[in-house]
């Protein structure tokens, strides 16, 4: 009950209720309460949060703590997160390496994967329902925020979710499934590593239904560019699942140099390319210039040959430098 629970400080409010921080008195740890007015329009979105809640045990999932009914308001006892939510960590934090942001999207993916695998969809992803706490120097991120959450089943039509990470298919009016998570998880890595949302705010909708993101920048590897791709793919059943994200992250935290050899490989390629297509447009003219030349214009197109030789040379040269850079990386 609320008797155990001391120096209360409130932390938020909104139309929900209230969120308070306090010290349990039997633990003497800092919690967060969360205080929320009982109602026929919520009650059962409420209960069904402390139930789903109550269940889970994971380190990527804000610990549940307690809960309990005094009068008209339900009480949501749950650890404290001491470095507040993921928005605001990464906003007061914009020197973050990549290797610390995918560390940041790998523990979120973990905490899914653990959800989808108890058969609950979390069906709200967003970066204020992460939560980022540290003990003893060391960084953990938590999922939270199980209002919206449901235990899977054929029946999920219901449109849930904040408009910039909802799915194209939800918009359509089709039904909610582990496909729906995956794309909010997208919405939250592009977040992470561009410091902006995918999807531009003007024509939303359409541009979600149509999944026209924004460009990532050039500094993002290209393996995970791809990954955030294919999550983006407006068919859910050719989304990757969590296990497919969890393993590409994982991979490029293991091995980054290799996948950074992948990537100057991939540039070096198509730079290759387009250097020989110039070479062989050089040659082409070349050989047009030879048939063309007329005794008026013999001088000119001389000095067009030659000049078109010694370009293609240097186009010649530079594709063998690349071909012997390539070679080194492999």
């Amino acid at each position: 009950m609320l008797d155990d629970y001391r120096d209360l400080a409130k932390l938020d409010e909104g139309g929900f209720g209230q969120v308070f921080k306090a010290v349990q008195i039997s633990t003497s740890k800092t919690v967060v309460i969360k205080k929320i007015q009982l109602t026929n329009g919520n009650q059962a979105r409420t209960l069904r949060e402390a139930k789903i809640h109550s269940k889970l045990s994971h380190k990527s999932i804000i610990q549940y703590i307690d809960s309990f009914v005094d009068k008209d308001h339900f009480y949501l006892v749950m650890q404290h997160a001491n470095k507040g939510n993921l928005l605001d960590y990464i906003q007061t934090e914009p020197n973050l390496t990549l290797q610390q942001k995918l560390q940041i999207i790998k523990s979120i993916t973990a905490g899914l994967i653990y959800l989808h695998e108890n058969g609950i969809l979390h069906r709200d992803l967003k970066c204020e329902n992460v939560l980022m706490t540290e003990t003893n120097g060391h960084l953990e991120v938590k999922l939270a925020d199980f209002g919206a959450s449901r235990e899977e089943s054929n029946e999920q039509m219901t449109l849930i979710g904040t408009p910039f990470y909802v799915s194209p298919e939800l918009l359509q009016g089709k039904k909610y499934g582990q496909a729906n998570d995956v794309w909010g998880l997208g919405c939250l890595i592009y977040v992470i590593l561009c410091l902006k949302l995918p999807f531009e705010e003007k024509g939303l909708q359409m541009n979600i239904i149509q999944g026209k993101y924004r460009d990532m920048p050039r500094s993002i590897p290209t393996g995970i560019q791809e990954l955030v791709k294919h999550i983006f793919n407006v068919n859910p059943d050719e989304r990757p699942n969590t296990h497919v994200v969890y393993d590409t992250v994982d991979k490029f935290l293991a091995n980054p140099e290799a996948q950074y050899v992948k990537q100057q490989s991939t540039k070096l390629d198509v730079i290759n390319d387009k250097l020989i297509l110039l070479h062989q447009v050089l040659l082409c003219s070349i050989i047009l210039l030879f048939v063309g030349i007329k005794t008026r214009t013999h001088k000119i197109g001389h000095v067009l040959i030659i000049a078109s030789l010694t370009v293609a040379g240097t186009v010649s040269y530079l594709i063998q430098q690349l071909l012997a850079r390539k070679k080194q990386l492999q």
